[in-house]
């Protein structure tokens, strides 16, 4: 019943004479997903921090319950905590295990390795973990934490496989610089970097106008280095570049990247939330040794949150291509109407998307042929196999690979769904033990085919949504065009005529007053796309 409203909803859009462009195109590669490996050991656990030693996945804190819930008492609940440090070896199936409460005496140190959403970085058999959000012993709340841990995955994984004590694989440095979740973390020379991220405390309430938690986005890139001589921890050469307005987000996905012109960097792609609307971001961000550039000139449509992801670069046409696998969007595709429907509560999604960014710096967005085997990979974790041929920064190497299918990697963890919204029902969601296979298609000419998705209205957003009446729409066109904005009830009967007539390039905004309450679509069209987004008016 779902899926079929989900198409009456994509259709709708497809009736209301969208031309957003979709074509399709002979790409280098496509992916494919099974439907699962036949690996038991892997623990069903989201957004953790992740290690690799010796051919073994080292899995520290994480969550193991599915979307949290938006209100009291359902938001980050004590029984959705990760308390055990795993370590999975895919080659046998097996894991062992280990209770924090167990291998530790002190609250600081259980605190910090039961958390969720940190950053994390891996040099060497050194792994590197930043902030996280967990439930605090002293408190019987939830905080953002303070710490930096370091992990010698090495000496851990030898006492977890020799029953010995755990304790002396960790030490732990505090300092407010570390206070982020939802964030990202890498490592450049000797330098590492805190990317974005918020500082989130106390329990999660969606609808909170009392104060019952806060939340303060870091709004940075932090960089600083890590002293540690395997006994002593302490950064130094700390700095931090600010952008309010560009660096608001958190839970997107940092990829490593080689630019055009042969250097090489990391895109932030997405992530939530814009300024005075819960709605996502859909440019990106590059950062790079010089600083950082913001590109408004794309859109990525089909993926806004933090999923696995597959960077691949080829060097013969100097194309970076980055995977996006499942997820959660603003938009959802249909390749029966060949439409793009934005659904403003970011629904789940099955979607495989890849964007390319050419030679000449232009990016492109397409739809693989085929799909997740499910509602899957928020919050997963994409791993390469060790048979992968790589650059630097775990880039896979395209030229590498043998023309044909060839397994790469694996994606672990996350959130699975039953439902593309579950806000309202957070039951209907829930972690992972699933392991899948990544299979890449590398050809040369066939007629396997994925679709382009193109469209030069950028940016829309309609706020505040759900609204009491009235509607703020917003949008940008890259150069001067025939606009028209008109609203739809959901029986796709015209609502209002919002606005007919020519407009410069550069951002745009209208009202909208409700008469009623209802569901509404704001469509925005120029002479050559449409884009349309749901809106709720109570």
């Amino acid at each position: 019943m779902i899926l079929n409203l989900r198409k009456v909803g994509l259709l709708l859009v497809f009736l209301l004479n969208s031309k957003t462009l979709l074509t399709a195109q002979v790409q280098q590669f496509t992916v494919e997903v099974t439907d699962t490996a036949s690996l038991f050991s892997m623990p069903a656990v989201h957004s953790y921090a992740l290690g690799q030693w010796d051919g073994k996945w080292i899995i520290i804190g994480g969550r193991t319950n599915g979307l949290h819930g938006f209100t009291p008492p359902s938001g980050f609940q004590p029984n959705g905590v990760s308390s055990d440090i795993y370590i999975v070896d895919p080659v046998t199936d097996t894991k062992i295990s280990e209770n924090v409460y167990s291998a530790f005496s002190d609250t600081i140190m259980w605190d910090a390795l039961q958390a969720a959403f940190y950053q994390f970085s891996q040099h060497d058999s050194m792994l590197y973990i930043t902030g996280g959000y967990g439930l605090l012993s002293d408190s019987a709340d939830n905080y953002t934490l303070p710490n930096l841990i370091a992990v010698n995955l090495k000496q851990l994984v030898n006492a977890m496989q020799n029953s010995q004590p755990v304790a002396g694989s960790f030490r732990i440095l505090q300092d407010s610089v570390f206070r982020v979740c939802g964030g990202h973390m890498y490592r450049t020379d000797s330098m590492y970097h805190i990317v974005f991220g918020h500082d989130f405390s106390r329990s999660y309430s969606v609808n909170d106008t009392l104060g019952f938690f806060k939340q303060q986005y870091t709004c940075e890139v932090r960089s600083f280095k890590i002293n540690d001589d395997g006994v002593n921890l302490s950064i130094s050469d700390y700095s931090a570049i600010h952008d309010s307005a560009n660096f608001h987000r958190r839970d997107y996905n940092l990829v490593p990247q080689i630019f055009p012109d042969g250097s090489t960097g990391q895109t932030a792609f997405s992530g939530v939330f814009q300024y005075f609307t819960r709605m996502p971001y859909l440019n990106t961000v590059n950062i790079n040794a010089q600083g950082y550039e913001v590109v408004n000139t794309f859109n990525q449509n089909l993926s806004q949150y933090a999923s696995a992801f597959m960077p691949v670069y080829n060097s013969a046409d100097n194309k970076m291509s980055t995977v996006f696998f499942g997820g959660m969007s603003l938009y959802t595709f249909d390749a029966v109407t060949n439409s793009l429907l934005a659904d403003s509560l970011i629904p789940f999604v099955p979607t495989i998307s890849k964007v390319v960014r050419n030679a000449d710096s232009t990016m492109v967005e397409y739809v693989n042929p085929t799909e997740m085997p499910g509602l899957i990979g928020t919050n997963s974790l994409f791993i390469a196999d060790s048979t992968t041929p790589m650059l630097q920064d775990g880039i896979i190497d395209l030229n590498a690979l043998p023309y044909g299918i060839t397994r790469v990697g694996s994606i672990i963890g996350g959130i699975n769904s039953d439902l593309p919204n579950v806000s309202s029902t957070p039951l209907f969601s829930y972690a992972s033990g699933f392991v899948f296979r990544v299979y890449l298609n590398k050809f040369v000419d066939t007629k396997v085919k994925e679709v382009s998705v193109k469209n030069d209205i950028l940016n829309l957003i309609a706020y505040p949504n759900p609204t009491d009446n009235l509607i703020n729409i917003e949008f940008e066109i890259p150069g001067n065009n025939f606009v028209t904005v008109t609203v739809y009830d959901s029986k796709g009967n015209l609502s209002d005529h919002v606005f007919s007539g020519k407009k410069d390039a550069g951002k745009h905004s209208f009202k909208w007053q409700a008469a009623t309450a209802g569901m509404y679509f704001c469509k925005v069209q120029t002479d050559k796309y449409t884009k349309s987004i749901k809106v709720v008016v109570r």
